[in-house]
């Protein structure tokens, strides 16, 4: 029999509700109204109900608004069914009967607003508030009757009754925004953008920033005076009314709620006679999003009780203005927690308050952070003020009663140092004159701004799409940010800055305990988070001052010995991999001028070759793991780090190629950069030590070599354990350094694309049971699950290079389309404080959208080149250093337009997926012509890899092994073969140790783990009888840098043997730790 029809049923409406439990918002609530209305149906079809009867004539430039809250079904029998209630959307009843949708309407993201085209199309996220609006000018003067809300699933991959349930808000018929017309840079800015989010769901995880470029302090509002963490929510803390309430506005260092904040200090306005409370929720002031204003130079709110705050933003200071509606007007001022204290005065000449203070207090997963010190000004007498206490909360508040001016203001002029109260007050007097307003300081903060922003401009674009590309700019530009000040004048400037890495003495109420060290140190900024497109970008637009920013990272190993993997500011025990060593490798690459490249070549030096005494700093497991040539699944994630590991020394292996060839032939250093450069060019390829052949996927090994798990009881949907954030799918792909190596293991270029296409079909249900190694589901396997592409969790950085993996699978055309669909549909929601598909993370997501929707991306860091895709707009322009300009055009651009047809550079064919940096970074003009089809354009070209295409990656091996035939002048030897640099032997002047190979071999390097002072010279002997021996290596005044450092060797005079030794020719006992011999 035929399948029957799809029916059209009834839409259950159920008034004064709201979702029950959604991840990123208040519960029980509409988007903007107190409550929201439930709808249900049970079809096979399509259900219909009638919202509302607005009897309304539509003018030109009307607008329909309206929100859908998309519960994901997680009993449906896929992901795609799972998102059934996503299959929604409206039509418009006419006076005259006519009824409008489908094509006839069509939402801000360019969908039609009919349901099936709503679900097709994927830009409505499951378990979030979903916003759409919609042009109405088409319909001018016609008068709407009625508005209907569709829900329709008969476009389901699986047809049959199913249950649809969600909520849905009108918020109405109305005048447009106004246009972008005329409208500088800094306007597109918003920096509620992304705190619509939580630790259970994140469309960005951002607090509303205001500062200048790379800043030392951020000044924001707070919804949360009580945590470091999500310290403002644009819905999830609303109150009964659903409206946000502001608890204060705060001096800020946060990098982001999962480090969380520290150091704060708060100030909130409070408008009633009675004396003001330190209690959060007693001292909070409602208002609307309507009445914010949130730009990176000027933040502004009216409150519904008619008080109004703004802040302008200086380097170290911040401007404040209250303008009260009454009579009574105070200031309170607080900390997140009681670690710190508060001076409360008046000047005894004029009257006015003066509010110092200290505070200490931060997240649990910071570092070592210095205490802040404040000093600031009130303009307008003192009425009254004494301290505020909480319970459990004591010591750090207070108010000053004041008597506003005739304009019913109140200006506080704050500023802060990590160095002292005086250098607070110096910073004060430099930065914030009594003669700036918070205008002037706007409008300066603002042309600072500008100047930065609009050296990127984009033509083609729409209003939202313009929003996205300078927030995320503003974002990109936000991180990291400095910790010096000007300890000098203003003619004679001095940097310095309280050191997170040395103690002096205690900290005072006045003074840091922390040694004051001359220069400049840079913090907030997560490595592994950034390394795969921020810092690239930055070295683009803004070389030198990225220069300056990296070294005052490299600035971290000068002063504590290492550079952070985490910076919050001090070093932080998070993440995988020591990724500071693959981005100072890519600058030095691309030429990025202003770091000390001595210095941080060194620094990621010691981070590869030297483990490390404490957990947060180094590469865990390196004690063993740099002689196993993987990390085992004794360390947690111990997969992570090898991986992570193998494309940070790809890194230090092209950096040291690079010294080597530029070094001068009487350079000390230059043979020891050509053993370096071929030493990890040989970890780079480390990854295939965790390649199981067997089931395709990368595994963990335990310290015997065996697979944690064979190929009948392993699943890649599994997540957490090996793999830090993701799962064996996030993993399968983490070799950007050698996707021809990768290719090469899986069969060949075929083979990889069908792993590629495996990956994009196999759906992420972000169930229980692949929760793996984790307590819980995670918020970026539901993430990975709404955004509806297959096992690509793009929430997450793991998975940001995947899209471009294609290019070497020779599939260029499946990167375009994929990138330009993220591009288009995963970036939504700006305007309810969404605009990201995940954690955006010191910038690095908003660099990927930029990347990705110019058309350029950096596919793998140090190679010295960027890989070409199908770009989203019409033009970009960027003005790049000396004048020059990189120019991105995009022919025949239309949203269906995703493929590459031919490309132009400087007016010449240009047929490769890959340019090369300094080609772009010098200025150029390139050329995209667009189609609607894929071409064969860069079919026979490749990104870069470390290994040559159609060979299978082989790293060096080492000859010798813990249970090998050893001896030594003293003791058994065996210490020295080991495979760990926890154990040492001790040998006397002229001591040996001695290995036994099972047949003749060359060996193309050496090498030896010792500590400074223990080991300089030597003679590396073979003999092939025990009885004569020729020298293959000698060594004089080598020096080991650090303890228990692993340093590479070329022999001098390589030849087969097979008894090699090691013969001590220092004139005191030396101690070694390991001896590798690698062909």
């Amino acid at each position: 029999m035929p399948a029957s029809s799809p029916t059209t049923a009834d839409l259950t409406l159920t008034p004064g509700t709201g979702p029950i439990a959604p991840p990123s918002s208040k519960p029980g609530a509409g988007l903007f109204a107190p409550t929201a209305t439930g709808f249900e149906t049970s079809t096979d079809g399509r259900a219909r109900a009638l919202v509302a009867e607005p009897d309304r004539v539509i003018t030109a430039g009307d607008r329909l608004r309206y929100a859908i809250f998309s519960p994901y079904d997680p009993d449906a029998g896929t992901v795609e069914d799972g998102c059934a209630a996503t299959a929604v959307g409206l039509e418009l009843i006419m006076d005259d009967g006519t009824v409008i949708g489908g094509e006839g309407l069509v939402d801000d993201h360019g969908v039609p607003i009919d349901p099936l085209a709503q679900y097709a199309d994927r830009t409505s996220f499951p378990d979030q508030w979903n916003h759409k609006s919609v042009d109405l000018t088409a319909l001018a003067g016609r008068r709407v009757a009625g508005i209907a809300l569709l829900v329709d699933v008969s476009g389901l991959p699986t047809p049959g009754r199913r249950t649809v349930r969600g909520w849905f808000e009108l918020i109405g018929i109305g005048p447009a925004e106004p246009g972008a017309e005329g409208r500088r840079p800094a306007d597109f800015v918003r920096t509620t953008r992304g705190t619509h989010a939580s630790g259970g769901y994140s469309r960005g995880n951002n607090a509303p920033l205001t500062a200048v470029p790379h800043g030392f302090h951020f000044v924001t509002p707070i919804t949360d005076a009580r945590t470091f963490r999500w310290i403002y929510s644009w819905h999830q803390h609303n109150n009964a009314d659903n409206r946000p309430e502001l608890q204060g506005l705060a001096l800020s260092h946060i990098p982001s709620p999962w480090i969380g904040d520290r150091t704060t200090f708060q100030v909130c306005p409070w408008g009633s006679a009675d004396r003001p409370e330190l209690d959060p929720a007693a001292r909070g002031l409602e208002f609307d999003h309507a009445d914010e204003t949130d730009r990176a130079h000027y933040y502004c709110v009216t409150t519904r009780s008619g008080i109004r705050a703004e802040v302008a933003p200086t380097d170290h200071a911040v401007i404040m203005r209250f303008t009260f509606s009454g009579p009574d007007a105070a200031l309170i001022f607080d900390q997140s927690d009681d670690h710190g204290g508060l001076r409360l005065a008046t000047d005894p000449e004029t009257g006015r308050g003066i509010v110092t203070g200290y505070a200490d207090g931060g997240s649990q997963r910071a570092g070592a952070t210095p205490r802040m010190f404040v000093y600031g000004e009130l303009d307008a007498p003192v009425v009254d003020h004494g301290p505020l206490d909480q319970p459990d909360h004591t010591g750090v508040g207070g108010y000053l009663r004041v008597r506003p001016g005739a304009d019913a203001t109140v200006v506080l002029r704050l500023a802060s140092s990590f160095i002292g109260l005086d250098q607070a007050k110096r910073n004060l007097a430099a930065e914030l004159g009594p003669d700036q307003t918070v205008e002037s300081v706007a409008e300066r903060a603002e042309q600072t701004w500008n100047e930065l922003l609009g050296k990127i401009t984009v033509g083609g674009a729409t209003e939202d799409q313009l929003i996205t590309v300078y927030s995320n700019l503003y974002r990109l530009f936000l991180y990291p940010n400095t910790m010096s000040e000007n300890v000098g004048t203003e003619d004679a400037p001095r940097p310095a800055y309280a050191s997170p890495f040395r103690v002096d003495g205690p900290d005072t109420e006045e003074h840091t305990g922390r040694a004051v060290l001359d220069g400049e140190c840079s913090a907030n900024n997560g490595f592994w988070d950034t390394y795969r497109t921020c810092w690239t970008a930055l070295g683009l637009f803004e070389p030198e001052r990225t220069g300056r920013l990296l070294d005052g990272f490299v600035q971290h190993y000068r002063d504590g010995g290492w550079t952070a993997r985490w910076s919050a500011p001090g070093y932080a025990d998070c993440m995988v991999g020591t990724s500071s060593d693959i981005v100072l490798a890519d600058a030095y690459v691309n030429g990025v001028p202003g770091f000390d490249v001595a210095d941080g070549y060194d620094s990621a030096l010691r981070n590869a070759t030297v483990p490390a005494d404490e957990p947060v700093v180094g590469r865990y497991g390196l004690e063993k793991s740099i002689f196993a040539g993987y990390t085992s699944t004794a360390i947690d994630e111990g997969l992570s780090w090898t991986l992570e590991g193998a494309i940070n020394d790809y890194g230090l292996a092209v950096w040291s190629a690079a010294l080597a060839e530029r070094a001068a032939a009487d350079d000390p250093r230059r043979e020891e950069y050509r053993a370096n450069a071929r030493y990890f060019a040989s970890r780079a390829a480390w990854y295939v030590n965790l390649f199981d052949e067997r089931t395709g996927f990368f595994v963990g090994r335990d310290d015997h070599g065996a697979f944690r798990v064979g190929p009948d009881g392993y699943d890649p949907r599994q997540w957490g354990g090996d793999y830090t954030e993701t799962n064996g799918w996030g993993m399968a792909f983490t070799v950007p350094q050698d996707g021809a190596g990768l290719a090469a293991l899986h069969g060949g270029q075929d083979q990889l694309r069908e792993r590629l296409d495996a990956f994009f079909a196999t759906d992420e249900t972000g169930a229980e049971g692949v929760k793996g190694a984790y307590g819980h589901v995670i918020h970026e396997m539901t993430e990975a699950r709404n955004i509806r592409l297959g096992m690509l969790a793009l929430s997450n950085q793991p998975a940001h290079h995947i899209p471009y993996f294609y290019l070497h699978a020779g599939a260029s055309e499946r990167t375009q389309q994929l990138v330009r669909e993220c591009v288009r549909r995963l970036f939504v929601g700006s305007e309810i404080g969404q605009g990201y598909p995940g954690d955006e993370d010191n910038g690095e997501m908003s660099a990927w959208y930029l990347f990705s929707a110019f058309g350029l991306y950096p596919l793998s860091l140090a190679s010295g080149e960027l890989v070409l895709t199908a770009p989203t707009f019409a033009e970009v322009r960027i003005e790049l250093d000396q004048d020059r300009e990189l120019v991105i055009i995009a022919h025949d651009q239309h949203p269906d337009h995703h493929y590459i047809q031919s490309v132009l550079i400087d007016g010449e064919p240009w047929t490769s997926v890959a340019v090369p940096y300094r080609k772009v970074a010098d200025g150029a003009t390139i050329e995209f012509f667009l189609g609607p089809e894929p071409s064969d354009w860069g079919a026979d070209s490749a990104p870069a890899s470390l290994t040559p295409a159609g060979e299978r990656p082989r790293p060096l091996v080492d000859l010798t092994r813990p249970d090998g035939p050893v001896a030594a002048s003293t003791g058994d030897g065996a210490a020295a073969v080991d495979d760990t640099s926890a154990t040492a032997i001790t040998l006397p002047p002229g001591g040996w140790v001695e290995y036994t190979l099972e047949d003749p071999a060359v060996f193309e390097l050496y090498t030896i783990t010792a500590s400074p002072g223990e080991m300089s010279g030597w003679v590396l002997e073979g003999s092939d009888d025990g009885e004569t021996w020729q020298p293959i290596d000698e060594r004089t005044g080598e020096e080991f840098g650090w303890q228990r450092q692993t340093r590479p060797f070329r022999p001098g005079r390589p030849g087969a043997h097979r008894r090699v030794r090691l013969r001590v020719a220092d004139d005191h006992p030396s101690t070694l730790q390991q001896w590798e011999l690698l062909v």
